[in-house]
């Protein structure tokens, strides 16, 4: 049995439970892959596998194949057949936001990517507290979390910008939703006024965004705001909550058009 995700075909089998690892380089059938030591750590220490256990490695070039390990020292896996086809070229959602605290901003970056984003963007607005960002380390977490997904395709992960200077090089038909604590409209009626299949979100910092940022975005066509429910939430909480209500509303609209004669 198969089904789909994100264009990403997967077989509903026990292979589900075989662990998944991204890896580099074109992938075929008795392809040798070396794992980095810390893939190689992971393997033997944690998921306890040795010699002749299963993976599966991935990419977005190769798409996803069960391997075999072959060497448990040297880290050295064989392709053995090709589970799935390398993922299309579809996009999801964009996200933009503040630079947080380590634990904060892990969890922000790892449901994030479990629910679909394509693109992270960190960004520095004037009540941003913290402007230090360790790339690598939250590479790292989209990764992680990539894999643990099910997806084919880690996410683009940009660094820091000025909140200003990109919304002024923003592209127009490209609609920005921004958590918005001071408005009441219901969300499903902003995106029932038209369901974008291509949209970006923005999260403010815990201060929020500033007055002149909020009268910044009423001069920008393509910003809409968007509310969250009477409660302030924390950051990393609005990032989740406009991602799944996005994630469902559109799985509910592409439903309906399949059901439509």
């Amino acid at each position: 049995v198969a089904y789909a995700f994100r264009g990403y075909i997967r077989l509903k089998t026990d292979m589900r439970h075989i662990p998944r690892i991204y890896v580099e380089g074109l992938l075929f059938k008795e392809a040798i892959v070396t794992l980095t030591p810390q893939e190689r750590r992971h393997v033997g220490s944690v998921l306890r596998l040795s010699l002749g256990d299963a993976v599966r490695v991935f990419n977005a070039q190769s798409g996803e194949w069960q391997a075999r390990i072959t060497d448990q020292r040297a880290g050295t896996l064989v392709c053995v057949h090709q589970i799935c086809a390398a993922p299309s070229s579809l996009v999801g959602p964009r996200l933009l936001f503040p630079i947080l605290k380590g634990p904060r901003l892990a969890l922000l970056i790892e449901k994030a990517v479990e629910l679909g984003v394509s693109i992270l963007t960190p960004i520095i607005t004037k009540y941003t507290a913290l402007t230090n960002f360790h790339k690598t380390r939250w590479q790292a977490v989209a990764k992680q979390a990539t894999e643990q997904s099910g997806q084919g395709r880690i996410p683009s992960l940009q660094d820091p910008q000025d909140l200003r200077a990109l919304l002024e090089t923003w592209p127009t038909d490209t609609p920005l939703f921004v958590g918005d604590e001071r408005i009441k409209v219901a969300s499903r009626d902003v995106f029932c006024k038209g369901f974008p299949q291509e949209a970006s979100f923005l999260v403010g910092p815990e201060g929020g965004f500033a007055p002149e940022e909020f009268a910044f975005f009423s001069c920008l066509p393509f910003v809409q705001s968007i509310s969250l429910g009477p409660t302030t939430l924390r950051t990393e909480t609005a990032a989740i909550a406009l991602l799944a209500l996005y994630q469902a509303l559109k799985e509910r609209e592409s439903l309906s058009c399949e059901t439509q004669p």
